[in-house]
């Protein structure tokens, strides 16, 4: 017995049914828009989907002749289908309960029937046309109708079992795991028990081999259920009726239509059918991938090699900025040229020369001389190297990205042209050079203001005419303390000649001459001490200014290395767009059938689990 409780299994498989919905609308989804997939196969899915919510099937198969219809009439108590030794059966019968026993619709393909037998409540069921004849389309008919059968009676001739077609019905039984009993029909024409048996285990020996498992094999002579029906004799009428073999189809017509049964096992026929397709379209997905690899990779290739270009340029920018570190190095030596004369002794020997002294040949040259031309190399001379330097590096880097966009293009439509036309009339856009929406030389003008601006933002030149400001009243505090040194040493000195005895003089004189000196050099040693400072504000000064200038020039490559880059994918983007799309749709239909696969797996796991309970 199911350990479930019977008011629970309503709500288990309403759940289960809502899930397998779910699922198959989501393979129609996945199946719908592939190219390759069949409509038959679109219409079996829409037909699991609709019979997830639908009646019960029992359905009949097997070749003409072999007594579909008088196996179907037996079941009723009537002989309500049409019988013979010819194809009678030329559409699908669906017999379905009713008030009264009458053809309520018939097509061109389906005669639906309504027949007042209480059992029928539960289920529809199905004669389908035989196998095995000239008209190829009754056939079609039957076969394209197995994926909706719940439970299949597959009718065998017991005087001639698993001809041809038998063997064919039953692969594709087994490809939709469709639940088969096996009826060797028509068994009153066999010689006697000992035939029928040897029959028996033919039978069910060629089912173990075609399907791996056993299957129910049922022994039936309809024949003799009619003889029984219409017996008089109740003891003749048993008789009858149990050599008939009819009493295990209906064993198996109740086992099989209780409530819990027929819902669970509704739910596997569809469920099958989804696997069945999912099993069908897999490698058609994947074949698509794989199709489309090639050019998934070119494009993969074409995106590698585009990265590879900017990072390589990128990393050429030390080489091509070489020269920035050269006119850097030559700002810095002038500087620091034009620093070591404004602290130096000697520039005070020549400030005494020329302004307290008036010797002309010891004074040098004018100090505004100097200054001038400090400014000029600063203001002048190296605003020129800059923009020297950032045209020959923006003339390169152009060189260098034009030449790749045009190499690209070229590339991508070699790869086109001779084995992808179809790939082009697909595709939104050309693949061509575009045209350049700015000017090169108003960008280059902009990034040597930039430069500029840099040079500016950096103060040097302002620094230069405070420090040259700040060393020339250095110079003359230097002078001045020492004039009052000497003064003051000429004081002490006259002092002692005037007022201290001759023997002591001399050695007041030492101490005059030895503490003038220490004062002297004290006023002296402050210099080197304001040249190592302004030399450190030197040296942070041109830092900032080289990190500024090495700043603004890597981002101009930057920017035009990634435009450049751009341009190239922006060429190319047509195809790109068209490989790119496609290989997301396919690798999303793969990972969505993988996600309907491993849902209707565990589906089935659930409702297999509750069959064993």
């Amino acid at each position: 017995m199911n350990v479930h409780t019977e008011e629970g299994w309503h709500e288990r498989y309403e759940a289960f049914r809502q899930q397998l919905r779910q699922h198959l609308l989501a393979l129609v989804d996945v199946l719908s828009p592939l190219s390759g997939v069949s409509p038959d196969d679109l219409q079996k899915l829409q037909d699991a989907i609709q019979h997830v919510s639908g009646l019960f099937s029992l359905v009949v198969l097997g070749e003409f002749n072999s007594g579909k219809s008088t196996l179907i009439n037996a079941l009723l108590g009537t002989h309500l289908l049409p019988e013979g030794a010819t194809p009678t059966t030329d559409r699908i019968h669906m017999i379905t309960h009713g008030p009264v026993a009458a053809i309520v619709r018939r097509g061109d393909d389906i005669v639906e029937w309504t027949y007042p037998a209480e059992w029928l409540r539960a289920l529809y069921l199905v004669d389908t046309p035989g196998t095995n004849t000239i008209f190829r389309q009754h056939e079609e008919r039957a076969r394209r109708f197995i994926h909706r059968g719940d439970i299949l009676f597959f009718l065998i001739a017991a005087n001639h079992p698993f001809a041809e077609t038998d063997r064919l019905y039953m692969d594709l039984l087994r490809e939709f795991g469709a639940k088969t009993v096996l009826v060797v029909s028509q068994t009153d024409r066999l010689g006697g028990t000992d035939e029928l048996a040897q029959v028996l285990a033919y039978v069910r020996d060629t089912a173990r081999r075609l399907f791996g498992v056993d299957l129910p094999v049922v022994p039936v002579s309809a024949r003799l259920a009619f003889q029984a029906a219409e017996a008089t004799d109740p003891g003749e009428r048993r008789a009858l009726q149990a050599e008939s073999g009819m009493d295990r189809i209906w064993e198996i017509i109740r086992r099989e239509t209780s409530a819990e049964s027929r819902a669970r096992q509704s739910l596997l026929t569809s469920l099958r059918v989804g696997q069945w397709l999912l099993n069908r379209y897999r490698p058609l997905v994947e074949a698509q991938l794989a199709q489309w690899q090639e050019d998934i990779e070119f494009v993969g290739n074409i995106e590698a090699q585009l990265a590879t270009y900017q990072s390589e340029a990128i990393g050429r920018l030390p080489l091509l900025t070489a020269r920035l570190d050269a006119t850097i190095a030559q700002i810095g030596e002038r500087a620091q040229q034009s620093l070591q004369e404004d602290y130096s002794l000697g520039n005070v020997g020549r400030e005494i020369a020329r302004h307290l002294l008036r010797i002309p040949f010891l004074s040098g040259p004018p100090r505004e001389e100097k200054e001038g031309a400090l400014t000029r190399f600063l203001q002048v001379d190296v605003p020129e190297q800059l923009g020297c330097l950032l045209h020959d590096v923006d003339a390169s880097v152009r060189r260098e990205g034009e030449a790749m966009v045009r190499d690209t293009v070229q590339h991508v439509n070699r790869y086109l042209s001779p084995a992808r036309p179809a790939l082009t009339s697909r595709m939104i856009g050309e693949i061509r050079v575009p045209a350049s929406e700015t000017s090169p030389s108003a960008e280059l003008e902009e990034a040597t203001k930039g430069l500029e601006q840099a040079l500016r933002e950096s103060e040097l030149v302002p620094f230069v005419q405070r420090w040259t400001a700040l060393a020339r009243g250095a110079w003359w505090r230097t002078i001045a303390w020492e004039v009052v040194v000497l003064v003051a040493a000429l004081a002490l000195s006259y002092y002692v000649r005037t007022f201290v005895p001759a023997e002591e003089r001399t050695q007041l004189y030492i101490w005059i001459v030895a503490g003038a000196l220490v004062l002297g050099s004290l006023a002296l040693a402050l210099l080197p001490l304001r040249r190592a400072w302004a030399r450190r504000i030197l040296h942070r000064a041109i830092a900032r200014l080289q990190k500024a200038l090495q700043t603004r020039i890597t981002q101009r490559v930057q920017r035009q290395v990634q435009r450049y880059r751009d341009t190239a994918e922006t060429a190319i983007a047509p195809f790109g767009r068209l490989v790119r799309t496609e290989e997301a749709r396919l690798h999303q239909n793969v990972a969505r059938i993988n996600e309907v696969e491993a849902s209707m797996l565990s589906l089935e796991i659930m409702l297999s689990s509750e069959q064993e309970g």
